[in-house]
């Protein structure tokens, strides 16, 4: 699976920035990065998938292979804000592309905003934790995508010596905490945020629901539920009842995916979707990541409880 998003990726560079950089082929890219600039502006993949399908996971792998193909000196800096390392590494690779990934779980909204969001809506269930469409900051990923196309264009324009490379070329990138909050999280001061260096020429974007289309007619949305409840019948360790929730709670949250969608889709030029054979392992493979992430934190009293992931994770469902 790797190496063919891996070829997506590269062929999907080529085709959609390959003019500009004078490249027609995966030949092109073996070009010592000093010959050539990045595009003006990055090719942003954005990679979704079930809770715990393993984006981030098949995000560090694409960029590993990369990194193992190395043939000539050339630099690729690469950032996990998922896995909260804040690490610029120099490496080399067959490809010569500069990328940076980031999570859409950095940009939920602040723990202080998430109660907020809670409390307005006492009666919607989904919006009572974090992840649904509306506990995203989509203002503040609309200015970082601005910032970013900014910047970029600013670098990759300016010459040596001008001084606006050295001015334009860091870029913040939010983080956000899970552990936090009891095991709502909250997003980290600007101090903690990770820092990448511009330009770049990939950008990768992780999140669950990217690519989702909304769905805005209520009798459709009623038949997609009945179909859902169908596959959990036979499910005896997590039920899943769609009577816990009102067509009205899942309207709202096709709206929220709705504007979402609008505003941030026509930032990315490209998407890949992680498929799995059987969905009701979303659960185990979530009580797994609450348990992985107390032990890294050494305090085993933060995360999520097991009936707390049960009950968001069905708020996706």
């Amino acid at each position: 699976m790797n190496q063919i998003v891996l070829d997506h990726i590269i062929d999907n560079f080529i085709r959609l920035r390959g003019a500009e950089l004078g490249i027609k082929s995966r030949e092109n890219l073996n070009y010592e990065r000093a010959k050539r600039k990045s595009p003006s502006a990055p090719l942003v993949v954005g990679i979704s998938g079930p809770q715990g399908s393993g984006k981030t996971t098949l995000t560090a792998n694409v960029l590993n292979q990369i990194i193992e193909r190395k043939k000539t000196n050339i630099i690729l800096t690469v950032i996990f804000p998922v896995l909260n390392i804040q690490l610029i590494r120099l490496l080399e690779t067959t490809y010569n592309l500069k990328a940076i990934c980031f999570s859409l779980d950095d940009f939920y909204y602040s723990f202080t905003d998430q109660q907020k969001i809670r409390h307005e809506n006492p009666n919607n269930p989904l919006l009572e934790y974090r992840g649904n469409p509306g506990t995203h900051d989509i203002p503040l990923l609309l200015n970082f995508f601005e910032r970013v196309a900014s910047k970029q264009r600013i670098v990759t324009a300016s010459h040596e010596g001008d001084g606006n490379e050295e001015t334009f070329k860091t870029l913040k990138i939010p983080r956000f905490d899970k552990s936090l909050r009891g095991g709502r999280g909250d997003r980290c001061n600007i101090a903690e945020w990770n820092t990448a260096t511009l330009p770049v020429d990939v950008i990768l974007f992780e999140g669950w629901c990217l690519g989702f289309q909304a769905v805005l007619d209520s009798s459709r949305v009623e038949r997609i539920i009945n179909n859902a409840s169908s596959i959990f019948e036979n499910t005896s360790d997590h039920v899943f009842d769609p009577n816990l929730v009102t067509l009205d709670n899942l309207m709202q949250v096709q709206a929220n995916l709705a504007d979402f969608q609008n505003v941030v889709y026509k930032f990315i030029d490209v998407f890949v979707h992680i498929f799995v054979e059987d969905i009701t392992v979303v659960y185990d493979w979530r009580i797994e990541q609450e348990e992985s992430m107390r032990t890294k934190a050494g305090d085993f009293s933060v995360g999520l409880s097991v009936k707390q992931v049960e009950k968001s994770v069905f708020g996706y469902f």
